[in-house]
């Protein structure tokens, strides 16, 4: 609403229609206006800020409506050409679990909730691993109006955990079987980890050799 001084000021607006009755020979409309400039100042700061934050933010209605996202969340979620204001999040994605829309559920009732790690599988037959955290957020009444949601994706952080995980265990299995003797020695020459066969060529148990360093076992001349 413009006012005199050429300032807008945002105003709520809702009004009723009456058709005529005893009293009203017209219809007539009954109409409520409600002051929200400053709410609306705090939810054009919240939209400015979430926009151009570097992490994967979104911020939903209490019907879990997107109101607002980061360019991240759309860069994460291949979102950049998809109208997404005004639609809900699990038409966005129909693959969310109940078990995630249960958290959504008790975030809309205060909590504030979080996972460093937790797999999104999604639609097309991908996994995709992220971290997330959701939080209520409040209206001008302290009432709760939505949630906030920061996601990471940590997919490829995975993927390289997994691909160690898959080396360890084929170095173990190389040591543990491996036709010549191996050991893994410390800085001090502990005996750290023996296989099989280097038992058998120094007539040590494993036990006993970890009890000892590489220098007692090795001849005076070859220590340096």
């Amino acid at each position: 609403l413009q006012k005199a001084n050429c300032h807008y000021r945002w105003l709520s607006i809702s009004a009723k229609l009456f058709q005529p009755d005893l009293h009203f020979d017209r219809p007539r409309l009954v109409g409520v206006w409600k002051d929200i400039h400053f709410e609306k100042q705090k939810m054009d700061y919240y939209s400015t800020f979430i926009q151009e934050a570097p992490l994967a933010i979104a911020m939903f209605d209490r019907n879990m409506q997107y109101m607002n996202c980061s360019n991240k969340w759309r860069t994460d979620y291949n979102l950049e050409e998809v109208p997404i204001i005004g639609i809900s999040h699990y038409e966005i994605f129909p693959e969310i679990s109940d078990a995630w829309k249960l958290d959504h559920q008790r975030c809309l009732a205060g909590e504030t909730l979080r996972c460093d790690e937790d797999l999104f599988l999604r639609a097309d037959g991908r996994e995709q691993w992220i971290r997330w955290e959701i939080r209520p957020w409040f209206d001008e009444n302290q009432s709760i109006g939505g949630i906030i949601m920061y996601t990471e994706d940590i997919t490829k952080r995975k993927e390289t955990e997994k691909r160690l995980k898959l080396s360890q265990q084929a170095f173990e299995a190389n040591f543990t079987n491996g036709a010549i003797g191996m050991a893994i020695i410390g800085k001090n020459g502990e005996w750290l980890q023996v296989n099989e066969r280097i038992c058998k060529m120094l007539d040590y148990s494993s036990e006993e050799l970890k009890q000892k360093t590489f220098q007692e076992i090795t001849h005076p001349d070859d220590l340096e």
